[in-house]
């Protein structure tokens, strides 16, 4: 797990990842990480693409549409960064 600013716990799962062992790691560490680095609850979470829950549907990847924010954000700053 990672932030812009704070690397936080890599997990290692020895075991296969159900749907209860994955909800028990988020509660478990995900989280407390969260509530740490984000204490105003500011914070998103990204799950990576792993195939074990992946979308079927490219359209409700969350990944897609933060990008697009950041990029409107980005385009409506007064001086572009140069290299836009």
């Amino acid at each position: 797990m990672f932030c812009w600013d704070i690397l936080g716990p890599g997990i290692h799962a020895d075991v296969t990842l159900s749907l209860i062992t994955y909800l028990n790691i988020v509660a478990d560490q995900v989280c407390p990480f969260m509530a740490t680095v984000f204490p105003k609850g500011s914070g998103l979470f990204q799950q990576d693409p792993a195939t074990l829950h992946k979308l079927f549907r490219n359209d409700l990847n969350p990944i897609k549409h933060l990008w697009d924010v950041l990029d409107k954000q980005v385009r409506s700053m007064e001086a572009l960064p140069p290299n836009v």
